[in-house]
């Protein structure tokens, strides 16, 4: 008997892919505010601050919860992983939607070091209606399912190689976005590695495949 389906996993990757995406916005603040310092300015969903002053707290708090849910979703308790997982992307799709409707202008993504702004008051309650919808799927079938997963203690090699491999980088971003010009080459350098760091964890915490019997 299989431990868990194929479509299942490949579904349940795919969505904490995009929820790594959405949750990019709690982890690159909180990297860039401790490495990059007082330099860097940051604000998200009315909290703001500058390096790791003012609401540091919000998104340090933020990254460690992205992460529980990420680790959540291959081992421990299933009912606080359904609770996080599909809260976080029912909030999204809500709070976009109300937004898109008051202020569409509100709608945003600014990145001064990358140069990007864009308009998201289309996309984003599309694509965060969508991905609840299917995040609540999964859940269901979950459920229903009765698909069974891993304990907590199964927590592999690879997965610690892969987490000390990520962490490794930690100097490397600190050194990138301390020194040189605040939005200059260094900073995009470590801009886009802390932001790859962030997607590739989420695969790091994925469980190893189980063999059928």
């Amino acid at each position: 008997m299989r431990d868990n389906s194929g479509r299942s996993d490949r579904l349940l990757q795919g969505l904490l892919l995009w929820t790594a995406l959405t949750t990019l916005i709690f982890w690159l603040p909180s990297i860039r505010g401790l490495f990059d310092g007082a330099s860097y300015e940051w604000g998200a969903f009315g909290f703001r601050g500058r390096g790791i002053a003012g609401d540091y707290w919000f998104v340090a708090t933020g990254s460690l919860a992205a992460i529980a849910l990420q680790f959540l979703a291959w081992r421990g308790p299933r009912a606080a992983f359904y609770v996080m997982f599909g809260g976080w992307h029912l909030y999204l799709a809500v709070a976009t939607a109300l937004a898109a409707i008051a202020d569409p202008a509100s709608l945003h993504f600014t990145g001064d070091t990358l140069g990007v702004d864009v308009s998201l008051a289309v996309a984003a309650p599309t694509f965060m209606g969508i991905a609840a919808a299917l995040v609540l799927f999964w859940i269901v079938r979950d459920a229903r399912g009765g698909i069974s997963r891993p304990a907590l203690s199964a927590w592999s090699q690879k997965n610690t190689r892969w987490v000390l491999a990520l962490a490794a980088l930690l100097p490397m971003q600190l050194v990138l976005l301390r020194v040189g010009e605040p939005h200059g080459t260094t900073d995009q350098i470590g801009v886009l590695i802390t932001i790859a760091q962030w997607f590739l964890l989420s695969i790091a915490l994925r469980r190893a495949r189980q063999a059928s019997a």
